[in-house]
C-alpha cells in the first residue's frame, strides 16, 4: 500500500459508496482488518483508559498520549498511517473534493467513557467551520451495548431529535470507518454511554477557523 501504510485497507475507500442521508457521509466496515485490530489492541495504551484523560474529556489530543510514553506497536504504526498523504488524498478525492494547500491532519484518540459518561441530548453538534472531513475509526473489537444503540455515533438530520426514527446508526466497534464532509447541517452525537469507546479521530482542518464550509 502507498506510504507504507499497514494499519487499515486504503483500497476500500474508492470502493465506498457516498450515502446522502442525513447529509453525505461513507462506511467502511473492517477498515482494520481483524487480524490488525487483535494487534492494535494488544499495544492499546493504558493512559487512554484512565481515569486522568478519560474524567476530563472525550477526546484527547495525539501529543498529551505520546507524553506518556505509553505509545508503542501497533497502535504506534496506527497514529502514523493516520497521517498518511495517501489517505489524505484519497477522502478527498471521494469526496469530489480539492486539498487546500494550508489543510493539515489533526488527530486525536478515545479509549473510556467509565469515568465520565458520553452522549446525550447535549452531545449533538456539527463539527467547526476550520474542520473540512472528518474521520472516525473505531478499536473495540466486540459491540459497545449488544441490546441498545448507545455508544454507536448517531448521524441526525436535526439539532433536537437525537432520537429521530430516521437517524443512521454507526456501529462504532470492529475497525469500521466512518467519515463525513463538515457542513452546518452534519449533525451528530450519541445516546448516553458509559464503558469502554476507543476510536482514533483525523479531522482534515485548515488553519484559519473561519474558512467557509467548502460545497460538496
Amino acid at each position: 500500500q502507498p506510504d507504507g501504510i499497514t494499519a487499515f485497507k486504503l483500497d476500500k475507500i474508492a470502493l465506498a459508496n457516498i450515502s446522502k442521508t442525513p447529509f453525505r457521509h461513507i462506511f467502511i466496515p473492517q477498515f482494520i482488518p481483524p487480524e490488525e485490530l487483535a494487534k492494535i489492541t494488544a499495544d492499546f495504551p493504558k493512559s487512554l483508559d484512565s481515569e486522568a484523560f478519560a474524567a476530563s474529556k472525550k477526546n484527547v489530543e495525539e501529543r498529551e498520549v505520546l507524553a506518556t510514553g505509553d505509545v508503542k506497536g501497533a497502535y504506534a504504526k496506527l497514529i502514523t498511517d493516520a497521517h498518511a498523504p495517501a489517505l489524505k488524498a484519497a477522502l478527498f478525492k471521494k469526496f469530489g473534493a480539492k486539498i487546500p494547500k494550508k489543510s493539515y491532519s489533526r488527530v486525536t484518540l478515545r479509549g473510556t467513557c467509565i469515568f465520565r459518561p458520553c452522549g446525550g441530548p447535549g452531545s449533538v453538534h456539527h463539527d467547526s467551520k476550520n474542520k473540512i472531513i472528518s474521520v472516525l475509526i473505531y478499536l473495540n473489537q466486540e459491540p459497545l451495548d449488544a441490546n441498545s444503540a448507545a455508544g454507536n455515533l448517531l448521524l441526525l438530520r436535526s439539532k433536537n431529535k437525537l432520537n429521530d426514527k430516521k437517524r443512521i446508526e454507526v456501529p462504532s466497534w470492529n475497525g469500521n470507518l466512518v467519515a463525513f464532509f463538515n457542513t452546518p447541517t452534519a449533525w451528530h452525537g450519541l445516546e448516553t454511554y458509559s464503558g469502554s469507546r476507543r476510536a482514533i479521530q483525523i479531522n482534515y482542518e485548515t488553519p484559519d477557523p473561519l474558512h467557509p464550509y467548502i460545497p460538496p
